[in-house]
């Protein structure tokens, strides 16, 4: 799906600056999505293209249930848009800047009553990095939805006991958080009295009569026809992909028909003063916070994006089901919406290519030569968006990773948008892409070590600004995942032990005094023993459940992975105690040469597997 709007958006350009007639375009339009409804790639797609003034397309295509056929209705389907939510949420506490009850620049723990937000830095979160992701709170999941509309919490409850951290001074970079907006909701509630569903339905939905949209999304919403059924692929049949209902309302949760997102996107378009000011329409429609120059960034509420010289301002929605993607040109007076009930995002890649290579021609970039140290770029780097205080960051970490190599000749490269890219220096750390000379990496460094990356992502067709930083050896997935396999294998290896006693005991029966002289205390098989139990117990109970968990860490840890970290506690303990016995051995001269050594190296392996665990969370593992 991420493809449908960027070809659409490059077609939209490119067909303006070769003065294409706008009929040609929304035909264009109208034949591309047939017929990649029609192979079928998605289940059904609504698509509305529209000007300040008119409606230039708002059709449906396929089905909202592909097993009954049931058509898409533009006007009264309604399809779920997830962070595409974001928005009406930043103009709800943007119209209560206009009225003074917010300030931008605020601390917003000013507005928080019984709690506050655990920021240990100097600097305060202000609405401002709310709205542009700026605020560096930890991104978390867990306990992040419900399983039932009975269970959802309002933001008054979830968020003193959910709302994550501050791993970083607010204001340093951009990193995406669910979290900033679900606050910024909370804000509304508290300076209106209203609860945030309310305040959105009465001074955005039903000011732009927009009568369809809501936030109320049933339980059996797949069995109602009005909603449209999202669905996943698997192999060539799509299946039914239920989505479940979210604490934080207001980072996405809201479902909307094409005409209600139309009625939307015209209003930011023509800058209807219905909702906002003049002049705070700059600050939704002007680029706020970059993470580099060279790099496009957020508005309080958009993704700046640059297509072939024209600004335009997108926000894309991806839940379970459904992907979503809002685009507004105001310098071309053009504004698209699309929404498809499927989230996966690899839809019409086959023609991407062709109309690019004839609307939309990349411009290649002049190379440039200038002296680097390349070594110093390469590397495995993650995404900066993870929950660093718990076990989350550890599987975000193989879920956001991305890895830049030294090419052939001598530039960095990097494997993305399904391809391999290169990259050139062009000084200052700054690196342009030989095939596209719009597109930038960028790094940043403290005390002159590499420690951070930056760049745009292509999701669902707009550039979403991310953050990275470099990882260490010990930190890279492949180590953990592969590599350091193998020196637990010698923490395994101590099992062996007892066979070997049961051979010196008939040995002795020859010759009683044979290593007699070199025996240890019981006391440190034993600990060793206890350890590798620990070791077995933590594996089984707590990181397989933990992997097998996988999406359902939405809905909390089980009391049961929580408890398991006192069984952390006591394997930590008898590392600990391996590292004493072991200098004790060396010290006291015990035992041959040979056991030593293994009884040390057997002991450094089990602090570093502890050392793992404390770095990953798993030592202490909480909400």
């Amino acid at each position: 799906m991420k493809r449908i709007l960027f070809v659409l958006a490059v077609f939209i350009c490119g067909a303006i600056n070769a003065q294409v007639d706008i009929k040609k375009l929304v035909k264009y339009a109208d034949s591309i999505t047939t017929s990649e409804v029609s192979i079928p790639k998605v289940p059904g797609v609504v698509l509305a293209i529209a000007s300040s003034d008119s409606i230039l397309l708002l059709k449906g295509y396929g089905y909202s249930n592909y097993d009954k056929k049931s058509p898409i209705d533009p006007e009264k389907t309604l399809f779920q848009t997830g962070s595409i939510g974001k928005l009406f949420t930043s103009i709800g506490l943007l119209q209560q800047i206009e009225k003074k009850k917010i300030l931008l620049n605020d601390d917003v723990n000013k507005y928080l009553e019984d709690w506050k937000i655990r920021n240990p830095f100097d600097q305060p979160v202000t609405p401002f990095q709310l709205l542009t992701h700026t605020a560096g709170f930890n991104d978390h999941f867990v306990n992040y939805m419900a399983k039932s509309n009975a269970e959802v919490e309002s933001l008054g409850k979830h968020l003193p006991k959910n709302m994550p951290s501050v791993f970083q001074s607010p204001g340093t970079e951009i990193n995406y958080s669910n979290y900033s907006y679900a606050l910024a909701g909370h804000l509304i509630e508290q300076v209106t009295g209203n609860s945030f569903e309310e305040y959105i339905q009465s001074n955005i939905f039903d000011r732009l009569k927009m009568s369809s949209a809501t936030y109320d999304i049933p339980d059996d919403y797949l069995k109602r026809e009005v909603y449209a059924n999202g669905y996943s692929i698997r192999d060539t049949s799509f299946v039914e992909a239920k989505m479940y209902p979210r604490h934080a309302k207001p980072a996405g949760s809201m479902v909307a028909t094409g005409k209600d997102m139309l009625s939307f996107a015209q209003a930011l378009l023509k800058r209807d003063t219905i909702l906002l000011k003049d002049e705070t329409y700059n600050l939704l429609l002007k680029e706020q916070f970059t993470n580099h120059p060279k790099l496009t960034g957020y508005t309080m509420g958009m993704e700046v994006q640059d297509y072939n010289g024209h600004t335009a301002y997108a926000k894309g929605g991806q839940v379970t089901g459904f992907l979503s993607v809002l685009v507004v040109f105001p310098d071309l007076d053009l504004t698209l919406f699309i929404s498809t009930n499927t989230h996966l995002e690899s839809q019409f890649d086959n023609i991407l290519t062709g109309i690019i290579d004839e609307f939309f021609p990349k411009k290649k970039a002049n190379p440039v030569s200038v002296d680097f140290n390349i070594k110093e770029y390469i590397g495995k780097y993650a995404n900066k968006r993870a929950n660093h205080e718990n076990v989350e960051e550890f599987f975000q970490l193989f879920a956001g990773q991305f890895t830049l190599y030294e090419s052939n000749s001598g530039n960095l490269s990097a494997y993305h948008d399904d391809k391999r890219n290169e990259y050139q220096y062009l000084g200052d750390d700054i690196f342009q892409n030989l095939s596209d000379s719009n597109v930038y990496i960028t790094f940043n460094r403290v005390k002159g070590k590499i420690t951070s990356m930056y760049r745009n992502v292509n999701m669902m067709g707009a550039e979403i600004p991310t953050s990275y930083r470099k990882l260490n050896w010990f930190e890279r997935p492949r180590f953990l995942n592969d590599e350091y396999s193998y020196y637990l294998i010698i923490l395994i290896t101590y099992l062996i032990l007892p066979i070997l006693w049961i051979g010196r005991f008939f040995i002795r029966k020859k010759k009683p005094e044979f290593l007699r002289k070199q025996t240890i205390p019981f006391s440190y098989h034993a600990v060793a023993f206890l350890f590798i139990g620990l070791f077995f117990w933590s594996v089984i109970g707590l990181i397989i459940p933990l992997v097998k968990l996988r999406g359902d860490i939405v809905y909390g840890f089980p009391e049961s992975l929580i408890n398991m970290r006192y069984f952390n506690w006591a394997m930590a303990l008898c590392a600990f105690l391996l590292i004493l016995f072991s200098l004790n051995l060396w010290l006291k001269k015990k035992s041959t040469i040979l056991f030593k050594v293994y009884f040390t190296v057997f002991s450094l392996i089990a602090l570093s597997y502890i050392l793992i665990l404390h770095r990953w969370h798993f030592l202490n593992v909480t909400v």
